[in-house]
């Protein structure tokens, strides 16, 4: 009876034993999804810096174009600053040349209301 229960109680445990590939075959499958997810992680990785780099591209490219803008914007603001001042210096010489005009008509009024003084002065002088 002893060898009975001593081969029950070995029997046991031989039944519940796994092969050593029964074993391995959760750690390989494991294993395995750990592959796949790090391969997973290193395209979305590698995915991700190429989005940054294009990304990266993209902003220079509008950095270039906006610089581009202002350079334009400065030129045509100098020629408009030019065109104004121009402008203006064509008004102001129009005035200067009104005033020059004011000056003469003025000028010849005060000459023309002397000489009738003086002719009237010579006119009438003696009626006084």
């Amino acid at each position: 009876m002893c060898d009975s229960n001593l081969q029950a109680a070995t029997m046991k445990p031989n039944s519940n034993k796994m092969s050593g590939s029964q074993l391995l075959k959760p750690v390989r499958q494991q294993s395995t999804q750990s592959k796949d997810t790090l391969t997973k992680t290193r395209n979305a990785i590698r995915e991700h810096q190429k989005q940054i780099e294009d990304f990266q591209l993209n902003i220079q490219k509008h950095v270039q174009y906006i610089a581009a803008l202002r350079q334009e914007e400065q030129a045509l603001l100098k020629e408009q600053t030019l065109f104004e001042v121009e402008k203006i210096q064509r008004e102001l010489c129009d005035v200067d040349k009104e005033n020059k005009q004011c000056k003469v008509e003025e000028k010849k009024h005060e000459d023309m209301v002397a000489k009738q003084m003086l002719v009237h002065d010579v006119l009438y002088e003696g009626e006084f």
